[in-house]
């Protein structure tokens, strides 16, 4: 069971990532393009950062830990999300 809802975590972690990069993406439209995907990155990677550091230490559930996991699924979501828009 537990490999199932690790999975789980991993899909909504890049979809939620996505899903953010796109809309980043095209908030940052009229920039240059290395500079929106550099304000994309730094956007969505920092409430990715966020929820994990929320985990770490205000999370009341003890099962909620820091994972770099769920960072490197962040990555693939924000890649995934940037190459939509390309």
């Amino acid at each position: 069971m537990e490999s199932i809802l690790t999975h789980a975590d991993i899909f909504l972690h890049v979809g939620c990532s996505a899903i953010l990069a796109v809309f980043s993406m095209l908030f940052f439209r009229g920039a240059q393009r290395q500079k929106a995907l550099t304000l994309t990155f730094i956007f969505v990677m920092s409430i990715g950062v966020g929820k994990e550091a929320y985990d770490a230490f205000f999370s009341n559930n003890p099962d909620d830990i820091f994972s770099i996991k769920d960072l490197v699924s962040d990555y693939a979501g924000v890649a995934l999300g940037v190459l939509t828009m390309s």
